[in-house]
Parts: C-alpha cells; structure tokens; sequence
C-alpha cells in the first residue's frame, strides 16, 4: 500500500520536475508511512528524492519510528537533526518543502543556502484520490459517526448544556476507538446562527435549533456531519430555512459525478438558497475534502473550476443563518465513484423534534 503511494508521489514529483522533497507534517508522514505519533517541537522528516530510497528522519526518543516502511534516520535529543538532513540533499537542486513545514526547520535549511520550494502540489494532489484502504476507513468513520449522533440525540434533555453534551460526545467517541477529528459544534437557539460558535453553557431554546456538527478521526481518518434539530415543535422560520437548506444539500449531491465542477456544485446549492431569498444567510463555501485532516485540499467552493474525479471525498453542507434567530445547516460526507457518488451519512436529514 506505501509503495504504491509513494510511486504516485514520484510519478507526480517528475511531472512537476521536482528532484528532492522533505514532509514533516504528521498527516502526509502518517499518508506515506502509517506512522502515527505527535513529535512536538521535535523534528520528524520523510525525504524523498529521484536518486536515493526514502529515508525517515526520526527523534530516538520515538520508537514509533520503528514502524517506518523506509530506512530510519536516528537523531538524539539536543542534536541538530538537520546535519544529517542536509547531508542526504543535493544541493544542485531545489528542495521543495510541505506547507506545514515549522519555520525554525526552514530558517535552517535557509542558512545553508538551500533553494526552498513548495511541495503542496504534489503531496496534496496525490492525497486528494483516495485508494481503496482510504475509502473503507472514511465508510468506518462515518458509520461510527451516524452513532454518535443518534447518541445525542438520545442524551439531550431541557436541562443539559451544549458543554454536558460536549464531554458525553468525547466519552461516546473514545469507548468507538476514536477521538475528535475536530473540535464539536453543539449549538441551541441562536447560537446556531453561528458557523463556528463555541460550545458553551447554553441550556435549548423551545422551537429553535439544535444545531450538531461532529466529526471523529478512527484509524487516523475523519469524519464530519451536521444535522440540525428543533428543541419541540419548531417555530416557523427554523421549518422553513431547514426546508430549503435540505433541498440545496439533496439536489447538490445529487450532481455529483466525475468531470462536474466543484464550482458548479457550490452554486447549484448557493443559488436554490438564494431562490427563496436566503442567499445573503448562506456565508460559507459549500463543502471542503476530508481524509486524514477533517479539511484537505481541494474545497467545494464558487472560486474552484476543478473538476471532481473518483475517488475524491468532501462534505456537501450547506446552510442559512439568521441573527439572533436561528441557524440551520446539514452536512453529508461523500465519496465520488466512477459513475456517481456515494453518501457516507446514513443518519436522517428531516427536521426532528427532540
């Protein structure tokens, strides 16, 4: 599975007529070495190069390292484990870099001379296509995921705080084996009009949202899904907007095939929502792809004229936002087959009363 990643990494290295590489962020490492491990400050490098096997550059202070499928590098703690970096490059040529790269290694390699460039379109272009192994664990994910929500839904009750259901969430995720891929939106009453509200000590709102965007990483890969919910019977405007949000998200997904553009996908969702005079409520892009990290590149944004290819797996979530009101927004992850596409979410999208 590692060779056959890091022959499409190589194939896209000499189409980009790149000759030598260094990946220090822990997801592209994990991507190419099924290494898993937070290293800190410390420094943990894969170099790649046209001339030279892999070498993986570890602190001995992580055994993990042991696990590497390429030859390891051991530095001690307190030594400068660029030395041995700089002695393995070609200095006749660029090294290209990821974009997570921390700048106190860069200011290093920069100190050498060393001509820096960016690594981004290879490595993320060739995480973007996910292999069969990928897909099983963003299925798995998602599945634990739909759980997780039905989770919640059977703890909320009047006198809980967004917070209490947060910490249930953590609980739930941990006894599945994972943990959070990010950080919960747990939203009641108008904080769902919030995108990104912080989840705080907010009791519910009768008729108003309950808004849930979770998402937790297993085996490494992500999960991410919103459903939005009514404490009681919903008031008017939250059954309307919800109406209209469920529309855009269906009929969007719906157009998902390999050659339509990422773009047009955004629209088709911005423009049902801008129909029904909601457009100015509807404030972010429609969707971003997911894998190891809950954001990766690309994104399903109007800006965005690539088209999507199988294999690719983003979010599809849209939504409507009214101040001081309410906040709607659902949220599907999907895969992109040969001939369509595939809905991870299976959890129902019509507007419950909880």
């Amino acid at each position: 599975m590692y060779q056959k990643r890091l022959q499409k990494i190589t194939a896209l290295m000499e189409n980009e007529n790149i000759f030598q590489m260094l990946l220090t962020s822990s997801s592209n490492l994990f991507y190419l070495t099924g290494v898993s491990f937070d290293s800190g400050e410390r420094f943990t490098a894969l170099l790649l190069s046209r001339e030279q096997a892999p070498l993986f550059f570890c602190n001995s202070l992580f055994p993990q390292g042991e696990k590497s499928p390429f030859d390891v590098v051991w530095h001690e703690d307190g030594s400068d484990p660029l030395v041995s970096v700089i002695e393995k490059l070609n200095p006749q040529y660029p090294l290209a870099v990821d974009k997570d790269c921390p700048a106190r290694f860069l200011f290093s390699l920069l100190k050498q001379s060393f001509h820096l460039s960016d690594a981004s379109s290879v490595i993320d272009r060739a995480r973007m296509i996910k292999d069969t192994h990928e897909i099983r664990l963003l299925r798995e994910a998602s599945g634990i995921n739909d759980k997780a929500l039905h989770f919640l839904t059977e703890q909320f009750r009047p006198d809980i705080t967004e917070k209490e259901l947060m910490r249930a969430l953590e609980l739930f995720y941990n006894r599945h084996d994972s943990v959070f891929s990010f950080t919960p939106l747990i939203a009641f009453g108008s904080h769902a009009a919030f995108p990104h509200h912080e989840t705080g000590n907010t009791l519910p709102e009768t008729a108003g949202s309950v808004l849930f965007d979770i998402g937790g990483r297993t085996r490494g890969y992500c999960s991410d899904m919103t459903r939005t919910f009514s404490f009681g019977a919903p008031a008017p405007l939250l059954k309307e907007i919800h109406a209209i949000t469920l529309e855009a998200n269906t009929v969007a997904e719906e157009m998902i095939r390999p050659g339509v553009l990422f773009r047009d996908i955004d629209l088709t969702a911005r423009n049902i929502i801008e129909k029904y005079g909601y457009g100015e409520y509807f404030t972010h892009r429609t969707g971003h792809n997911i894998g190891i990290d809950v954001h990766e590149y690309p994104d399903v944004s109007r800006t965005n004229a690539m088209p999507v290819e199988a294999g690719m797996a983003f979010s599809v979530e849209p939504g409507i936002y009214i101040p001081g009101q309410c906040g709607v927004r659902i949220e599907d992850l999907v895969i992109v087959t040969e001939t369509g596409v595939e809905i991870l979410n299976k959890y129902p999208k019509d507007l419950k009363e909880l």
